[in-house]
């Protein structure tokens, strides 16, 4: 009998082998066999743990997600907190190193997030994972609140809007471009300095926001 150990185990087997094969073939291409093989599990496995495929791809987003937006609330409800009014600097920081620093983690990480960003956001997507949802609201109006203070007379309105083309900047810049390489004579070629094309990232979003 499968002890509680032991399927904590196996589900967290199978989220890694689950990331690692998304981040390197997408979504659609994985079969479930190959996931439940390189985990050492069976389909049953899939199925008892997360119900379809569907649902194992929506909690390899949330195991992300959540942290990632905690620390987001962590760092906002710090400047908010202030009594000194937060720069826009330090706003864009709060709000998009936490996904950055995410990224640097494991090397799989940047192509997995280009793919949840394309899957998010891209042609076809409809909504977010209901699990997230409150989660990502609050954060919303976190960084809402945010903007706004360090931008007085930015309406509620433009703030979302400043906030979704931020996530647009980082979904373009974690894409591989191919044109653009050549263009670049390679010089934004793999493998880059991820440190110095985050920093661009975030000079570039406080730039907009300033706007």
């Amino acid at each position: 009998m499968q002890t509680e150990r032991d399927g904590t185990e196996t589900r967290e087997r199978l989220l890694d082998a689950a990331e690692a094969l998304f981040a390197g073939k997408g979504f659609e291409a994985v079969s479930l066999r190959e996931i439940t093989t390189a985990a050492e599990a069976n389909v049953a496995a899939v199925n008892y743990h997360f119900g379809s495929k569907d649902k194992l791809i929506t909690a390899v987003m949330v195991r992300h997600a959540v942290p990632i937006n905690q620390e987001r609330m962590r760092r906002l409800e710090a400047l908010l907190s202030r009594k000194k009014k937060p720069s826009v600097r330090e706003v864009a920081e709060a709000f998009l190193r936490p996904m950055m620093e995410r990224i640097l983690e494991r090397d799989c990480h940047q192509a997995l997030f280009a793919k949840f960003m394309a899957r998010m956001t891209g042609e076809g997507a409809n909504c977010l994972p209901s699990e997230v949802v409150p989660q990502f609201r609050e954060m919303s109006q976190m960084v809402v609140e945010a903007f706004q203070q360090a931008v007085p007379g930015m309406t509620t309105e433009q703030a979302y809007c400043r906030m979704k083309f931020c996530f647009a900047v980082v979904a373009d810049a974690l894409m591989r471009d191919g044109a653009f390489e050549q263009i670049s004579e390679g010089r934004l070629d793999a493998p880059l300095n991820w440190d110095f094309l985050f920093e661009e990232v975030v000079n570039f979003c406080v730039g907009g926001l300033k706007g």
